[in-house]
């Protein structure tokens, strides 16, 4: 395969992420901490591409001195990718002093092979360089493994901070879509996928003695790549609000053991709280969250959390669900118009998306909407 065309990719590829990565830092709205990191995340990915180009086109031949001061850059996109969850999912998220040691394997990593290479002959540096590109040393095989094991760690952590958030969630809206998550959620996936994609690539590098077969595993990781990002362009264009940063959640009740006196009160305001479910229906509001629903009783959604958690045993979520998907089960059997359909009923009790009405309809009564009509129809 001629490498022109894998040259035109990594340009493709590094144009775009230049792009993106100029916007995000520089744009002046939005959540300016998660947008810095991810700029920065796709600053240093460029880089690291950067430094691939300039060994492939032979660049480096003439500046054997240049060669290989990004290709460590890996040690960074795995806690920088792990920063930006936190960021996005905690607003009032802030670096301190102690994120710094993330990056002690890069500067470690990057001082030792530095000080290696620039000690090195001319000579063996020339030659190395011109070998880099099809190299297959079992030290550059485990060098290459311990990299990759970094980035796995720290993208379990970025999925377990979104997990947390998740259940978090769950304790302050009655919808899931009210916080546009799957778009996060998206983004990590891709980018395992990328890594996964490029994994395999190194795979082959070592698995074959065929530069051809390589080249095309280059070529497939470097479509990955570029497909990716050009998406999270899109994505960014049609839906800017992702980089605006998400509202901040009331944190989850306590697990510490509780004295009579603080369980009498929340058994009195969880008492409280069924009443006004019951007279009110708060829960035909499509959009009630946790802070909500406080507000109208005049409590503190913390103590309203901790009633509902802790004495109800459900989560917020759970709470109003139950309360909607039995009075659309009420519903369902007292239809005096056989013409009224289920999505009509979804509407009336607050739910505004059909697989989360159906989702929920099965988690409390074990059937479908439907299959509950077709039952309450037959036993008439």
């Amino acid at each position: 395969m001629d490498t022109d065309t894998i040259q035109l990719l990594l340009i493709l590829i590094l144009f775009v992420l230049g792009m993106l990565s100029l916007f995000l830092i520089t744009h002046p709205r939005g959540n300016r901490k998660s947008n810095t990191l991810l700029g920065i995340l796709l600053l240093s990915w460029s880089l690291m591409l950067l430094d691939s180009l300039a060994i492939i086109s032979g660049w480096t031949v003439s500046h054997t001195r240049l060669a290989f001061w990004t290709n460590q850059l890996f040690l960074v996109i795995g806690p920088l990718l792990y920063l930006y969850t936190r960021s996005v999912l905690h607003p009032h998220f802030r670096l301190r002093a102690v994120d710094l040691w993330h990056l002690l394997p890069f500067v470690l990593i990057l001082g030792a092979t530095q000080i290696g290479w620039q000690s090195l002959p001319a000579d063996i540096r020339l030659e190395a360089v011109k070998t880099a590109y099809t190299m297959r040393e079992d030290w550059l095989g485990g060098l290459i493994l311990i990299i990759q094991a970094q980035f796995g760690i720290y993208l379990w952590l970025a999925f377990r901070e979104l997990k947390r958030y998740s259940l978090q969630l769950k304790n302050n809206y009655s919808r899931g879509d009210q916080i546009n998550l799957p778009w996060l959620r998206f983004f990590l996936w891709g980018i395992l996928i990328v890594v996964g994609i490029g994994a395999l690539q190194n795979l082959m590098r070592f698995l074959t003695d065929s530069n051809q077969g390589y080249e095309w595993s280059i070529l497939i990781s470097g479509f990955a790549l570029l497909t990716f990002f050009v998406w999270f362009t899109l994505k960014a264009l049609r839906q800017p609000e992702i980089f605006s940063g998400l509202p901040p959640l009331t944190p989850p009740p306590s697990e510490r053991s509780m004295t009579e006196a603080e369980q009498a009160s929340l058994r009195a305001l969880a008492d409280r709280l069924q009443s006004y479910m019951q007279e009110h229906q708060a829960f035909l509001q499509p959009d009630l969250s946790l802070k909500a629903l406080a507000v109208q009783l005049s409590v503190s959604p913390r103590d309203l959390s901790q009633a509902i958690n802790r004495i109800l045993g459900q989560s917020f979520f759970d709470y109003i669900n139950q309360h909607r998907i039995t009075l659309a089960q009420q519903k369902i059997a007292k239809a005096e118009d056989p013409k009224i359909t289920v999505l009509e009923i979804m509407y009336e009790v607050g739910f505004q998306s059909k697989s989360s009405f159906n989702t929920a309809f099965k988690k409390f009564t074990g059937m479908t909407p439907t299959q509950w009509k077709a039952q309450t129809q037959h036993a008439e």
